[in-house]
């Protein structure tokens, strides 16, 4: 079904990193019902983006937030122009390409969805 499962990665040094362009940087923020938000982008150097190639996210991975309080918002990377990176806050689920991103994006906002997630949580707290 996945070709990758897997959660970003925060840059040495946090926001320090963070740069007015390069490589875009996606957080917990970045994360909303269905789609992204982009009002709040930050950028990383492609070396910093090198180093963390293992949490390149690519057009149509599905990503899941996976800790704090918004824990379970999901979004379809729609990014065409370039690969993104993500932080340790968000998940990435790359679906085979015979299977449908959107369709297992829309599962997770789903009621149903989204109770399987809230379920398999452990602790910590989440948006109301």
């Amino acid at each position: 079904l996945t070709t990758k499962i897997g959660s970003g990665k925060t840059p040495k040094g946090g926001s320090e990193n963070y740069t007015n362009k390069g490589i875009p940087f996606l957080r917990s923020q970045n994360i909303r019902n269905g789609k992204l938000n982009l009002n709040d982008l930050v950028y990383i150097s492609k070396d910093i983006d090198d180093e963390m190639k293992n949490s390149r996210t690519y057009y149509g991975d599905v990503l899941l937030n996976i800790t704090g309080a918004s824990i379970g918002r999901t979004a379809i990377n729609s990014i065409v122009e370039i690969h993104a990176n993500l932080n340790q806050h968000v998940c990435i689920i790359r679906l085979k390409k015979e299977y449908y991103y959107n369709f297992f994006g829309q599962y997770l906002l789903s009621r149903k969805g989204k109770r399987k997630i809230f379920l398999a949580q452990s602790g910590g707290s989440r948006e109301g």
